[in-house]
């Protein structure tokens, strides 16, 4: 997002997104880029301002807001949340925690909560939630080598 709107930005790492908000209201950072669920409060009350999404489309929670496409940038970025286990957890298991993850997710309540906070519920199972994930990582491993990102160790 730096290259294509020429902000230089400083990855700062925070230990989850509530600490960055917090930082974020406080002045001692100027900007952040997490989910809307950690900030969508603090827009509704006035306290920080959402500046665009990243999404393809605007968020149905925040239908004020642009995109940052809309706003001129080459920038599309989604997330998703994924449920992992460990890597030798029998089949068996993965399917009934598949199931009632499903029929959560189906859950209207839920699914309105869910979007109260800007989120769009779905649901993919184990082998689509890994296909998603190994396209995320093909699609953002050019942008993170020109970006020089290296983890800290």
């Amino acid at each position: 997002m730096g290259q294509e709107t020429a902000i230089p930005l400083t990855h700062v790492a925070y230990k989850g997104g509530a600490p960055a908000a917090q930082d974020l209201l406080g002045g001692q950072i100027p900007l952040m880029v997490d989910t809307a669920s950690e900030t969508i409060e603090h827009h509704r009350s006035g306290k920080l301002r959402i500046l665009a999404v990243t999404g393809e489309s605007r968020s149905a929670a925040l239908p004020e807001v642009p995109t940052l496409k809309e706003l001129g940038y080459n920038v599309v970025a989604d997330a998703f949340f994924g449920l992992y286990g460990p890597a030798n957890m029998p089949a068996d298991k993965t399917q009934k925690i598949s199931d009632a993850v499903a029929q959560a997710l189906n859950n209207p309540d839920f699914q309105a909560r869910v979007r109260a906070l800007g989120l769009t519920p779905a649901f993919a199972g184990p082998q689509a939630l890994a296909t998603l994930q190994a396209a995320h990582l093909k699609r953002w491993e050019t942008p993170i080598k020109a970006s020089g990102f290296t983890m800290e160790q």
